[in-house]
């Protein structure tokens, strides 16, 4: 009976200080994003589509300026915004579309940094230390604490010298996932608010929705 208490005190100490640090690695790294103020990374996008069976693949840049200026280009799509206005522009349609970017931060993705999102809306695990891409990374996996999430399930890896993600795999709702694999990570990248303005041809149709 002694030996079985000592083992329950064990696990549950051990899972407490597990999910402990956890939290701890999700802040720390919250607090490095918040610090990064001209970032510019590339990216792999696999979006596997459970109902139709169908896997796609997209790769792209992402460039953030302050927190609230952000440039996403892709095979498919540029989205722009400078924390006003928000231009999308696909690729293939040779149309720009113009909308407000949203005044509150809950209400505008662009506003409400991703991180702040998994800190307030998600419980936080720690799965371990695993390899990747040569280097040791901190392995999370984050729980939704509400059912009103879209994203149910999310798994980042983190490195553990720079602190930055550099791999997350989301599960939504409807069980499609979607994983992003992040390299070429610059964090002094020269951008400028021109950086931040859509280069729109002449040629294309002006959607305005403000």
């Amino acid at each position: 009976m002694k030996r079985l208490y000592l083992l329950s005190l064990f696990v549950l100490v051990s899972s407490a200080a597990w999910a402990q640090n956890a939290g701890d690695i999700l802040n720390r790294v919250q607090k490095k994003y918040a610090s990064l103020n001209n970032v510019c990374a590339t990216f792999t996008q696999t979006f596997e589509w459970k109902l139709a069976n169908e896997t796609q693949v997209f790769e792209g840049q992402v460039c953030t300026r302050n927190g609230v200026q952000f440039r996403v280009e892709n095979s498919d799509q540029t989205i722009i915004t400078d924390g006003k206005t928000i231009w999308t522009m696909p690729r293939n349609a040779r149309q720009v579309i113009i909308d407000d970017a949203a005044e509150s931060p809950e209400d505008n993705p662009f506003l409400k940094t991703f991180m702040q999102n998994y800190v307030d809306n998600y419980k936080p695990e720690y799965l371990g230390e695993v390899p990747l891409g040569g280097q040791p990374h901190d392995h999370l996996r984050l729980t939704a604490r509400s059912e009103d999430v879209f994203a149910k399930e999310i798994e980042i890896w983190v490195e553990k010298k720079s602190l930055l993600m550099t791999k997350i795999r989301q599960i939504d709702v409807n069980d499609n996932v979607s994983t992003y694999e992040i390299s070429k990570v610059d964090v002094n990248a020269k951008l400028t608010e021109a950086s931040f303005r859509p280069d729109i041809s002449p040629d294309y149709e002006v959607v305005d929705l403000r």
